[in-house]
């Protein structure tokens, strides 16, 4: 299985403050979730393959519910997540081609990229 293509577009969720813009709980905080609904978090690490959660964030949420705890199911999946985006970067999953039509050596490396240009026309 391709989990890059499957976890592409993955969302890392660092901190309880950051505020999810999907499901019943858009809008909301993650501290003001798990404070509603803590197996939330758990149904979403699961369920969706855009949502991961850093170690850092379980550390905040027990600050604020001592007993927290992912399933065993959550943890597999979200360390497959974190494992296929390891590996995307270390295995250089780039495919696309450099273009080289605008390099100028006497422009800053910024000046180089092609969006760059896109507002100079």
């Amino acid at each position: 299985m391709n989990y890059f293509r499957k976890y592409r577009g993955i969302k890392i969720h660092h901190s309880v403050t950051q505020i999810l813009n999907f499901g019943k709980f858009e809008g909301k905080t993650i501290k003001e979730i798990i404070e509603l609904q803590p197996s939330y978090i758990d149904w979403c690490t699961i369920n969706l393959n855009h949502f991961f959660i850093t170690n850092n964030l379980i550390k905040e949420i027990r600050e604020i519910i001592p007993n927290f705890a992912l399933s065993a199911k959550a943890i597999e999946i979200n360390d497959e997540k974190w494992e296929d985006r390891s590996n995307s970067y270390k295995n250089n999953s780039y495919q696309g081609e450099t273009n080289w039509g605008h390099y100028n050596e006497d422009l800053d490396m910024d000046q180089q990229n092609e969006e760059f240009y896109c507002y100079l026309d």
